[in-house]
């Protein structure tokens, strides 16, 4: 059945793929934007049989939309520099990716796990993805940002009435007894890689969504919201998610009623009482069992949110990740790759003979820095925050880049110091705070083009 169902993926998106050849000409590049954003978010990628050497089809689709407009920037650079005119930059970004090509070649040589060059295959290839999508981004057109804020809004409704529409078959499929997304009970997207990539959108849906409601008055958003968060219901064993999703929602709400003494006062005790909660385990375990006993009608078991052992583990993993950003500076170990380097000769001991956390957490690193995961191919566990994981992956040029990337914007659209504090910001504040605690990326485009809208927000009526 999954064969029948990825042939017909296939044959639908070649047909899209032709018809975005015919017409991307006559495109704006607001429009191509939101198109790759369509095609980024409706490419099935978890199945096996939408795979090829490992590689998952998604992002070989979303190269192929890409690669069109890295020869027009090529043939653009060409005919600029024969006419004296601007040249974009940008495109030597593309140098990059082909320095860590190099780069793996050098260092696979001293890593045997199998898992290291299916790793890479994949991230590799999201960051020429992200690359040439930003060899795009900068060129010499400017964008419409009204413009692009529609698409990106129109882009996070359309996806998030696709998602209620697949919860709903995914509840008929529970009721049935039919296993067909995810054995645990996670409500696991077939159009994203994993469920906490599904939470993470899921959560920028939601806040849009609250925007939409309290500040244009758009009241059918209101079962919008409750769909969406029966999602974070279904996958609430990822904690980051919910706090941080708490945070932002009382934040962006705390904004919406600049006016009202009450609702502010309300959230400021909302906060507290979640602080208190958050790091009390006893209260905490009370609210959570008590709130579970309702879920449990509708089969939705206990998480353990409220166990704070992967905490220790988490803080041994950000030692040995340290260590792995200390001892290949500066130019990190290439996309994906710190994991495998947890257990490596050449990786320096830098904190585990200063560690003075106890016994339990000597245990932890001493596991992690275990050969077992090499000698059972068992893949390591992975980095313990998305920052880490990027400084591992790119060393100090990643640093560099985000310095490149502010100084673009600010150059080109001008960074708003009135008014930064709006929808986009606090949607980044959502991965933000989850990226503290998970090293998942997932929806990169999208995140560049809220980080793009967030700095260079102007409009002083709205949030």
């Amino acid at each position: 059945m999954l064969e029948t169902i990825s042939i017909f993926i296939h044959l639908g998106y070649l047909t899209l793929y032709l018809i975005y050849l015919k017409f991307l000409n006559i495109l704006s590049k607001e429009k191509i934007i939101f198109i790759l954003l369509l095609a980024y978010f409706f490419l099935p990628g978890r199945f096996s049989t939408l795979q090829v050497f490992d590689i998952y089809f998604s992002k070989i689709y979303i190269f192929i939309f890409l690669l069109p407009l890295f020869f027009k920037e090529i043939i653009n650079l060409i005919l600029n520099f024969k006419n004296n005119k601007n040249i974009n930059f940008s495109l030597f970004l593309i140098l990059i990716p082909v320095a860590y090509l190099i780069l793996f070649f050098l260092k696979s040589k001293t890593l045997t796990n199998l898992g290291f060059n299916l790793h890479f295959k994949n991230y590799f290839l999201d960051l020429v993805n992200t690359v040439i999508f930003l060899i795009f981004l900068f060129n010499d057109k400017k964008l419409d940002l009204k413009q692009i804020s529609k698409y990106v809004d129109k882009f996070i409704l359309l996806a998030s009435i696709f998602l209620i529409f697949e919860l709903l078959v995914f509840v008929l499929f529970k009721i049935n007894d039919i296993n067909f997304y995810d054995t645990s009970g996670a409500f696991n997207s077939i159009f994203f890689p994993s469920f906490f990539v599904t939470s993470l959108f899921t959560g920028i849906a939601i806040l849009f969504a609250i925007y939409n409601l309290v500040k244009h008055k758009k009241f059918w958003y209101l079962p919008i919201i409750f769909f969406l968060s029966s999602i974070i219901l279904f996958n609430i064993e990822s904690r980051a998610i919910v706090l941080s999703l708490a945070i932002s929602s009382l934040i962006l709400i705390f904004v919406l009623f600049k006016k009202n003494i009450i609702i502010r006062f309300s959230i400021i005790f909302l906060f507290l009482f979640i602080s208190k909660i958050s790091f009390n385990f006893d209260q905490c375990t009370y609210v959570e069992s008590n709130f579970f006993k309702i879920l449990k009608n509708f089969q939705i078991n206990s998480k353990n949110l409220c166990d704070y052992e992967s905490s220790y583990y988490r803080l041994g993993l950000l030692h040995r990740e340290i260590d792995v950003i200390l001892s290949n500076l500066p130019f990190g170990v290439g996309p994906g790759l710190g994991k495998f380097h947890f257990n490596d000769l050449d990786t320096l001991n830098y904190l585990y003979s200063n560690t003075n956390y106890g016994d339990k957490l000597r245990e932890i690193y001493a596991d992690i820095l275990d050969v077992h995961f090499e000698n059972t191919q068992i893949y390591p566990p992975q980095a313990s925050n998305l920052f880490t994981d990027l400084l591992m992956s790119y060393g100090v040029f990643i640093i560099i880049f985000i310095i490149y990337f502010f100084k673009f914007v600010s150059k080109t659209y001008g960074i708003s110091k009135n008014n930064f504090v709006n929808i986009y910001s606090i949607g980044i504040l959502f991965i933000f705070l989850n990226f503290i605690f998970n090293s998942t990326s997932g929806l990169i485009m999208l995140q560049i083009l809220m980080t793009l809208l967030a700095l260079s927000y102007r409009n002083e009526k709205n949030v």
